[in-house]
């Protein structure tokens, strides 16, 4: 049995601590949260495929938004439904 919070109760914590770490201090999910960011933004840089792309695991729906917001249509999947109904 996995220990600390499932995944329904971290959908509740909020968006890094939902799904970066929901015991780490808010330092530590930003300076992660910032690397992610980065990637991000580095890929959609290189991304020439069209305007979908498919979000596996969206969590709470921050990367969702953020492809959005560079107007790409996105694919969101996710096997918590507490998760889902927040992206």
């Amino acid at each position: 049995m996995p220990n600390g919070a499932t995944w329904v109760e971290r959908a509740a914590m909020g968006e890094l601590r939902a799904v970066i770490s929901p015991t780490a201090s808010d330092r530590g999910n930003d300076f992660h949260h910032a690397v992610h960011v980065f990637a991000a933004t580095v890929a959609l840089r290189n991304y020439r495929q069209g305007p979908r792309i498919i979000d596996f695991g969206c969590g709470t729906g921050w990367f969702v938004r953020f492809f959005a917001d560079k107007g790409l249509a996105v694919f969101r999947t996710e096997i918590t439904f507490d998760m889902l109904a927040d992206a």
